[in-house]
């Protein structure tokens, strides 16, 4: 995979039904070997390294998301579209 880590931003577990989505995301992932972490609005590392990193979000849980140009987005409902500068929108 071109991306060194994968990382869920989104609601935390049990918060919200897109959680479990975002669980069955994290530990797929996890379990083939990648390097994942799993963040949210109101908990995350702001010294974390977010470069080169594939993010998968939903929507109303990604404002405080980091935009680079190294990373890939791919956010379910995406609403804040003009926030992000790549973004792959995955509508279901």
């Amino acid at each position: 995979m071109k991306y060194s880590k994968i990382v869920i931003w989104g609601h935390p577990l049990y918060s919200h039904t897109h959680s479990y989505v975002h669980d069955a995301y994290y530990r797929a992932f996890k379990s083939m070997g990648y390097d994942v972490y799993w963040f949210h609005d109101k908990d995350y590392p702001e010294d974390f390294d977010y470069t080169n990193c594939l993010f998968i979000g939903e929507g109303f849980a990604d404002k405080e998301i980091p935009i680079n140009d190294s990373s890939c987005y791919l956010i379910m409902s995406a609403h804040h579209q003009s926030n992000m500068k790549v973004l792959v929108d995955i509508l279901m």
